[in-house]
């Protein structure tokens, strides 16, 4: 069900700066921590013993102490020391270890074959930490299927309606609304132009009262990461001037019911305005977890499976980019096992 040959993401940086990160990733418990030397580790999340979950151990500098039974495991998943009996290693003791790389913002695991993390680059999320830019965080549990998310995120279109006094405004559809599909590689862009509309309600306080051109590009990169380059510029203004607002959605499956989905807003407008800072983050929360959440948790609730395809669902037009996404990923997963 899921795409192990990718990189996913397992939290910000400054959320291992401040101390173990531990998810569940693909359905398997994974840990990642920073080793004595200051790199981060990624380790499986649970003791081969009793399954005990490590994070609620003693890690300190290389080591990992089980919570439950003692065992003492290094960075590198060996088990280095038993406390009972005349302390002799047990069999089938050592931890899955995964590759981990931080980059621009973001740490990332490699949940597959270890031999291709190498040759894989991570996603550009450089605004994150590009200082030209003001950037806020999010995150959220979300109870769905992660490509219903995807859908999600490459359809554009609901925003007119589901986001109307939010992030979006009613203006934003028919005649106003330019969409542009396209597939390069493995990355499947869905182009939005909304031509001569009004600021959004959320947006307003960057954009102000004036018309403006809105471009919303989204691009899905596997398994399960996408960038928006969202910009708004003068009416027939050019695009490379004008407010911008790249934001990242770094998708990651709990399991085949729940979703890590985490987010970061970034801003080239009032970056030094903390006051907008939470402002912003506010409109994204309320965009991402009042309204895209809930919704995307009933449709998964009324579908009663994970499958679109299995319900021959009617299909707009504007879903092509997400029906390449799905057809895409199956693809690749088939692919995958097949090795």
């Amino acid at each position: 069900m899921f795409l192990k040959n990718g990189w996913y993401c397992a939290g910000w940086m400054h959320e291992l700066d401040a101390g173990p990160i531990a998810r569940r990733m693909l359905d398997m418990p994974v840990l990642v921590f920073r080793a004595a030397d200051g790199a981060a580790a990624a380790v499986q999340g649970n003791c081969p013993h009793r399954f005990a979950p490590l994070h609620r151990g003693t890690i300190a500098g290389d080591t990992i102490t089980c919570p439950y039974h003692g065992l003492v495991f290094d960075r590198g998943g060996r088990c280095i020391h038993n406390p009972h009996g005349d302390g002799e290693l047990p069999k089938n003791a050592d931890l899955r270890t995964y590759p981990v790389i931080e980059s621009q913002g973001v740490v990332w695991v490699w949940l597959g074959d270890p031999a291709l993390a190498a040759e894989t680059p991570v996603v550009d999320t450089g605004f994150v930490v590009d200082p030209a830019y003001a950037t806020v965080f999010g995150y959220l549990s979300v109870e769905a299927h992660y490509q219903l998310i995807i859908d999600n995120l490459l359809d554009l279109t609901h925003p007119a309606i589901l986001h109307a006094n939010s992030i979006s405004s009613p203006e934003y559809m028919g005649e106003k609304m330019h969409h542009r599909f396209r597939q390069e590689g493995q990355v499947v862009h869905s182009d939005y132009l909304f031509k001569d509309v009004a600021a959004s309600p959320g947006l307003a306080p960057l954009w102000g009262d004036r018309r403006t051109d809105v471009r919303a590009m989204m691009a899905l990169y596997p398994p399960s990461s996408l960038m928006l380059d969202f910009r708004m510029n003068e009416v027939d203004g050019p695009d490379d001037e004008g407010l911008f607002l790249p934001t990242a959605h770094l998708l990651v499956p709990e399991n085949e019911r729940r979703t890590h989905y985490f987010y970061a807003m970034g801003r080239n407008a009032a970056i030094d305005n903390r006051g907008l800072d939470a402002i912003i983050a506010d409109v994204a929360r309320k965009a991402f977890a009042e309204e895209d959440e809930p919704m995307i948790r009933e449709c998964q609730e009324m579908m009663g499976t994970h499958d679109l395809f299995a319900l021959k669902p009617a299909m707009l037009k504007t879903d092509v980019a997400a029906v390449r996404a799905r057809l895409l990923l199956d693809r690749l997963i088939a692919e995958e096992g097949g090795r």
